[in-house]
C-alpha cells in the first residue's frame, strides 16, 4: 500500500485500527528474543506455539499465575502471557483491519485498550513495558483526533462516509456536554464537571488529634523521622500539584482513560476483611458511574429511562457494592496522570533502621517489617547509593470506603487530592492489642482463591466501631429517631452504621480486652486529612483509614 494510501486509511477513518499500530507492533514482536529473557524458563513447547496460537499459550500462562501468590508467580509465566497477549493483540488488529465490515469490533480502540490494560494489570509488563507504553501514545493519539474529528462534525454521520457510526451517547451537564460512544461502558448518565459534594450526616469526633507541620524543612522532617519516628500531617507541601484541580473534574479522569475505555482493577466490599469482598477488572467509565457518582445516580429519577439499550443494561447489572480502586499503579498504567503529581521531596530521606521494642504495659510489640523490604544503610558504601523513586499507588472511590487497620512495610506519606479521609494510628507498640490475623486459608472446594495468604499485617479488631461521631448541628451522637429521619439522605447509612457500631463495641471490648484498653488510655492519635495534606505513616505503624466523600489518594512507599 503507498504511503499516501496509509495516512488516508489511518488518520481519515477512526474506526479501523491505523496502520502505524500493526507496523509499531509487528517488528518487536518478530525480533530474536534476548538470550537472558526470562520467557526461555517456560521451555522451547510454548515459544514455538507463539505464533502459531497465542491465545492458547496465553490461556496456560493464565493458569499459571494463579497458582502462586501474585508476589510469588516466577517472572517467565509473567513474561509469557504478555508475550503471548501482544501476539494475540497483532492478530486481533490485522484480522480487524483486513476483514469484512461486519466481522469487525466497532469499537476496536477499547478492546486494544483493554488488552494492554490486561498486561499491565495481571503483570506489571515485565519486559515490554517501553513497547506497551508506545502502542498507548499511539492510541492516545489517535483518540485525540478521533474526538476532535467528532466535535467538529457534530455527528459521527457526518464524519465518516465509508463506514456507519457507532452509536453515541450525549452525556450533557449544565453549559457543556461530554460525548461518550458505547463501548466506554459508561452508559448514559451525565458526567458532571466536578465531583459532587456528598453531605456527610456524622463528624468524627478528634480525641487525640495528630500534630501538624507547615511545609517543614528536610532538615526538620528528618529530625521527626529519625528522632520521633511519629505520624504527622505535612500542609502546604504539594500546592503545585496540578491533580489538586484537574481531578475534581470527572470529564478530566474520563478524557485520560480514553473515553472510560481503561480498564481498572475494582474492588467491590467496604474493605477487604468483609464476607463477600471481591476483585473485579472493568472500564473506568464504569467504575464513574456505578461506583463514584452512584449517589448522584440513586437521586436521579431519568437515569433508568434515558439513553441506549447498553446504558439500560448496565444499570440493570450494576452491583450494589462499595467499588474502592485501592493501592493500585494507576499512574503507571496511564503515564499522563503520573504527570498531574510529583514525588514529595521527604521521600528521599532516609530512614533510621527499626528495632523490637516493649511498650510501656510489658507486652512484646514489634515494627511489622521485612528483610526484604528493610534496606535501611547500614555502611557508608550504601549511604552514598542512588536515590531509589518510591512506590506510587492510587486510592480512588466513593465516601465510606474502609482500609481496615493494618501495617505496611514500607515508610509511607499519604497525600490527600481531593474528598476527606479520617485516619486513626496505633504504634508498633500496641501489636499485640491490635490483634493481628493470621494465615488465610483457601477452602479445598475453593478453586478461585489463594491459599496460605499472609494477613499478619492486618488486624481482626474492627476499628470503626470505636470512631465516635457527632451530628454536626447538635454536637451530639444521633439517636434512634434522627437515623430514620436521615436514612433516605445521602451518607444516610453512615447513621444506622454508628447506632449499630455502639452495640457491636461491647461485644468487641470483651472479644479483644487488650485493644478495648488502648482505646480508653487513648493510645493512639488521629485526624481528618483534607485536600493538599499529607500524612507521614512511619514503617509499621497501624492504621485504619476511611473516605468521608468521593475521594482520590496519592500512597508514596518507601525504605
Amino acid at each position: 500500500m503507498a504511503e499516501a494510501s496509509h495516512h488516508s486509511s489511518s488518520r481519515a477513518s477512526p474506526f479501523s485500527p491505523p496502520y502505524d499500530l500493526v507496523e509499531h507492533l509487528r517488528p518487536a514482536l518478530e525480533a530474536d528474543l534476548d538470550t537472558i529473557d526470562q520467557i526461555h524458563f517456560v521451555g522451547p513447547a510454548p515459544l514455538q506455539t507463539l505464533h502459531r496460537d497465542p491465545d492458547a499459550v496465553k490461556d496456560l500462562a493464565h493458569e499459571k499465575l494463579y497458582a502462586y501468590c501474585f508476589d510469588q508467580v516466577p517472572t517467565c509465566w509473567r513474561r509469557c502471557y504478555e508475550e503471548a497477549s501482544l501476539w494475540a493483540l497483532l492478530g486481533y488488529l490485522e484480522r480487524n483491519d483486513n476483514g469484512p465490515y461486519e466481522n469487525r469490533r466497532k469499537d476496536w480502540m477499547a478492546e486494544a485498550l483493554g488488552r494492554l490494560d490486561m498486561i499491565v494489570i495481571m503483570t506489571g509488563a515485565p519486559g515490554r513495558r517501553r513497547l506497551i507504553e508506545s502502542l498507548l501514545e499511539l492510541l492516545e493519539s489517535c483518540y485525540a483526533d478521533k474526538s476532535a474529528a467528532e466535535s467538529a462534525a457534530g455527528s459521527l454521520s457526518n464524519e465518516v462516509d465509508e463506514e456507519p457510526p457507532t452509536k453515541k451517547i450525549r452525556l450533557s451537564n449544565g453549559g457543556g456536554s461530554f460525548h461518550m460512544e458505547a463501548g466506554s461502558a459508561a452508559g448514559s448518565f451525565p458526567i458532571p464537571s466536578i465531583f459532587p459534594e456528598v453531605p456527610t450526616p456524622l463528624q468524627p469526633i478528634l480525641s487525640q488529634p495528630l500534630p501538624r507541620l507547615n511545609r517543614p524543612s528536610i532538615t526538620t522532617f528528618r529530625s521527626q523521622m529519625h528522632c520521633k519516628c511519629n505520624p504527622v500531617i505535612l500542609t502546604t507541601t504539594v500546592p503545585h500539584w496540578p491533580a489538586l484541580t484537574r481531578w475534581r473534574n470527572p470529564r478530566y479522569w474520563m478524557q485520560r482513560t480514553h473515553g472510560g475505555r481503561r480498564l481498572v482493577p475494582v474492588e467491590l466490599g467496604s474493605s477487604y476483611t468483609d464476607e463477600g469482598w471481591a476483585q473485579k477488572i472493568m472500564p473506568f467509565g464504569r467504575f464513574m458511574e456505578e461506583h463514584l457518582l452512584q449517589s448522584r445516580r440513586r437521586n436521579d429519577k431519568t437515569a433508568e429511562t434515558q439513553g441506549s439499550s447498553i446504558g439500560e443494561e448496565e444499570i440493570t447489572n450494576s452491583d450494589s457494592r462499595i467499588g474502592y480502586v485501592a493501592q493500585h499503579d494507576l499512574l503507571t498504567q496511564i503515564p499522563a496522570l503520573r504527570n498531574d503529581v510529583a514525588i514529595p521531596d521527604y521521600c528521599y530521606i532516609d530512614p533510621l533502621e527499626e528495632t523490637q521494642q516493649t511498650n510501656e504495659h510489658g507486652r512484646p510489640g514489634k515494627r511489622n517489617t521485612n528483610d526484604s523490604s528493610n534496606h535501611a544503610h547500614a555502611d557508608d558504601e550504601e549511604s552514598f547509593s542512588e536515590p531509589v523513586d518510591p512506590l506510587l499507588n492510587i486510592w480512588l472511590g466513593p465516601a465510606n470506603t474502609v482500609s481496615p487497620a493494618h501495617t505496611d512495610p514500607h515508610h509511607n506519606i499519604l497525600v490527600q487530592v481531593f474528598g476527606r479521609k479520617y485516619v486513626r494510628l496505633f504504634a508498633p507498640e500496641e501489636t499485640t492489642s491490635m490483634y493481628p490475623m493470621g494465615c488465610d486459608k483457601a477452602g479445598e472446594d475453593d478453586a478461585t482463591s489463594e491459599a496460605g495468604v499472609d494477613m499478619q499485617n492486618t488486624s481482626q479488631v474492627d476499628v470503626g466501631a470505636f470512631v465516635d461521631f457527632v451530628e454536626p448541628s447538635s454536637g451530639c451522637p444521633p439517636s434512634i429517631d434522627q437515623a430514620s429521619r436521615r436514612s433516605e439522605q445521602p451518607n444516610g447509612d453512615l447513621v444506622a452504621e454508628r447506632l449499630v457500631s455502639r452495640r457491636r463495641r461491647s461485644q468487641l471490648t470483651k472479644r479483644f480486652p487488650y485493644f478495648a484498653e488502648a482505646y480508653e488510655e487513648g493510645r493512639y492519635v488521629e485526624a481528618v486529612l483534607h485536600p493538599g495534606e499529607c500524612l507521614y505513616i512511619p514503617r509499621g505503624w497501624w492504621h485504619y483509614v476511611r473516605s468521608l466523600d468521593i475521594s482520590a489518594s496519592v500512597s508514596f512507599w518507601w525504605d
